[in-house]
């Protein structure tokens, strides 16, 4: 007995049956959904399997079983809403309320929270908490999930730029310009 064409013929046969299942799943998951689009997948469901008659490899048919998946979900997909200015004023100001309120530095999870956000709201909640971090209102400790947030100074009081090791001082010391005989004043004759 050939080993690897009886492997074979298993594969093929399991990838029929998963591809089956997978075509009737998308076709009820579209019709709960009330669109008329369930001729289009049963079109679809139709198509993929002649083609599997036809011989196709496994890997072929699956990726077919795919499409009208991704299809489906992109159609179902709610819109992305954008916030106005205001509403991240508005929430930017409630993280701050929340930051002072509190008696140590808050992970960004305990802010949400806090604030009685869901995890829909997590990207507007990033977004306005990387605001008040920019302007200085916000000070981030750590990094990463070890990140701990708390009340910075206020935008007036922005942190001084570093000197690099290599990089000489824009105002010279006076002791070395002094030393370098920088303060003599050339006598006038």
């Amino acid at each position: 007995m050939n080993t690897q064409a009886a492997i074979e013929k298993v594969l093929q046969d399991f990838t029929r049956e998963l591809l089956k299942v997978f075509s009737e799943a998308v076709v009820h998951a579209v019709s709960q959904v009330g669109t008329g689009g369930r001729s289009a997948i049963a079109a679809v469901a139709q198509t993929s399997t002649a083609k599997r008659a036809a011989g196709r490899a496994p890997r072929k048919a699956a990726a077919e079983a795919k499409a009208p998946a991704r299809a489906a979900r992109k159609a179902g997909a709610a819109a992305v809403v954008k916030s106005s200015p205001d509403q991240v004023n508005r929430l930017s100001d409630r993280i701050i309320d929340t930051l002072k309120k509190s008696q140590r530095n808050l992970a960004a999870r305990e802010i949400m929270k806090q604030l009685g956000l869901r995890a829909t709201d997590e990207g507007r909640f990033q977004y306005a908490l990387n605001k008040l971090k920019e302007e200085g209102l916000v000070q981030q400790h750590g990094e990463r999930r070890q990140a701990r947030y708390g009340v910075g100074a206020s935008s007036a009081a922005k942190p001084k730029a570093r000197r690099g090791p290599g990089r000489p001082r824009k105002n010279p010391l006076p002791e070395a310009h002094a030393a370098e005989g920088g303060d003599e004043t050339p006598a006038a004759e």
